[in-house]
């Protein structure tokens, strides 16, 4: 879990366990748009990161910006729902 698209970039890792969990912070401002998920989407964050930023491993940063929509990162991303999105350009600058 230590690659750089981690949810767990910044928690402590040992070759037995992991640490205390130290979240990512990216800020919400005003660069976040909002996005309709079609029905190529539904339950596929990993393919709305591919298609979005590239890496399928980014998928969680729709949970993240979405908290309040998003409890479940995979099965809570229905088609017709509309979701916060941070920029390409954003996520490449904190991940």
């Amino acid at each position: 879990m230590s690659n750089k698209s981690s949810l767990y970039k910044y928690t402590s890792k040992s070759s037995y366990f992991m640490g205390y969990y130290n979240p990512i912070n990216i800020p919400f401002d005003d660069t976040d748009y909002l996005l309709e998920i079609s029905p190529i989407y539904n339950n596929k964050p990993g393919k709305l990161a591919y298609d979005l930023y590239g890496d399928e491993r980014l998928g969680w940063i729709f949970s993240y910006f979405n908290r309040d929509k998003i409890q479940d990162p995979i099965f809570d991303l229905k088609t017709g729902m509309i979701i916060k999105v941070p920029t390409a350009n954003k996520v490449s600058n904190y991940i």
